[in-house]
């Protein structure tokens, strides 16, 4: 690499995953662009191969053959062309910072403080997305593999130089659930679902200054773990779903390798936990007007970091809906009280999404918001 915009462009295409540092791990969650469109919500409705992440027991009620043979998915946070575009701007002052005058230098840093240490560098890329789930039956069993990057890039202002920290993982997730619909003497029908997953992560972690580029090797930290979630749905009509899932319900263990490089140890065996969690969703067609969906989700129930209170309760909502006229879908709603949007073409077994959606990376609604921009393309039956 000979200059830091380089860095930056080969970082885009590498594509490791962020969300947000943390001393916590993050769940192995992929996120569809049908959900976001609509605000994030899907507990109750999804039927695309990301139900094994937001409901696996909605399998047991499904009425057809899921088979997935192939999807992509690639996302872009907005702030992502403010960055480049300064990189490209400034690609020689910030290549010979050490040399530039104190003045120019002080102004570089004040422009990296004031606006470039703002942007959410966020990009995710997931594939193949294979997965297969029979008809349903009193017992459904569903199989799947999921893999996926998720990458960040975050400039701040150094002692001396400035500095770029980029972070992320690369997971990939097979997923076994089986769901069960459950006698009951309440209306409708009522299913739930057990799902065992194992997960391969290379995890990636690093503080740069802009001057250590040309001699940076990227060192990726494998782990592996297993993990369960537990999910139930109750159908009490055609027109209304309540579901929920409890993820990581044994506090899923990753355990990282050690990194070495001719016998020396650049990064230290260790182990950390994904803490289990809580979500709930509701599902509701709209009587007389059966083209049109409303899906409502509340997340991170158990999240102790963000205790029920009014400025946190936005950040743990997603509301949304569709209209849908089987060939083109319109979609809209809320994600954590950002507004989202989204669109969907169904070409027979060839479908087409985008979605845009903000959320919030901070502590509370409001505080940090970071803008995305989605697209899928997806073979299935």
């Amino acid at each position: 690499m000979k200059s830091a915009r380089c860095f930056f462009l080969f970082s885009a295409l590498i594509l490791f995953s962020v969300f947000t540092l943390s001393a916590v791990e993050r769940p192995a969650f992929f996120q569809g662009v049908r959900q976001l469109g609509m605000g994030g919500a899907g507990i109750a409705l999804s039927d695309d191969p990301t139900v094994f992440f937001y409901n696996p027991s909605l399998i047991a009620i499904r009425k057809d053959l899921l088979f997935n043979i192939f999807s992509l998915r690639a996302s872009v946070s907005s702030d992502v062309l403010d960055t480049m575009d300064f990189m490209d701007k400034n690609q020689d002052d910030l290549e010979n910072f050490d040399s530039l005058t104190s003045e120019r230098q002080e102004a570089l840093m004040d422009e990296i403080v004031t606006t470039v240490t703002k942007n959410k560098n966020h990009f995710t890329f997931t594939t193949p997305d294979f997965c297969i789930v029979p008809k349903a039956g009193r017992v459904n069993l569903g199989l799947g593999l999921f893999t996926g990057v998720d990458f960040g890039v975050r400039i701040k202002k150094g002692i001396l130089v400035p500095k770029v920290d980029f972070f992320g993982n690369a997971d990939a997730v097979f997923m076994f659930p089986i769901a069960m619909k459950i006698p009951t003497p309440l209306p409708g029908q009522i299913a739930a679902a057990l799902s065992p997953k194992y997960i391969y992560r290379a995890s990636l972690n690093d503080e740069l200054t802009v001057l250590e580029f040309d001699n940076y090797d990227v060192d990726l930290q494998p782990g592996k773990g297993i993990g369960f979630d537990l999910s139930f749905i109750w159908e009490m009509t055609e027109r209304l779903r309540v579901g929920g899932i409890f993820n990581d319900i044994t506090r899923t263990k990753i355990s990282y390798d050690e990194v070495s490089d001719d016998g020396a140890v650049k990064k230290a065996a260790y182990s950390d936990r994904i803490k289990p969690d809580l979500a709930l969703g509701l599902y509701y067609k709209v009587p007389y007007l059966r083209f049109i969906n409303v899906v409502a989700d509340a997340r991170r129930l158990l999240d102790k970091s963000e205790p029920f209170r009014i400025d946190t309760l936005p950040k743990k909502l997603h509301l949304g809906g569709e209209v849908n006229f089987k060939v083109i879908t319109f979609r809209g709603g809320f994600y954590q009280g950002y507004p989202s949007f989204g669109l969907g073409l169904d070409l027979w077994i060839l479908e087409l999404d985008y979605a845009f959606w903000g959320r919030e990376t901070g502590f509370y609604a409001g505080q940090i918001p970071e803008y995305n921009h989605m697209v899928s393309l997806a073979l299935r039956f």
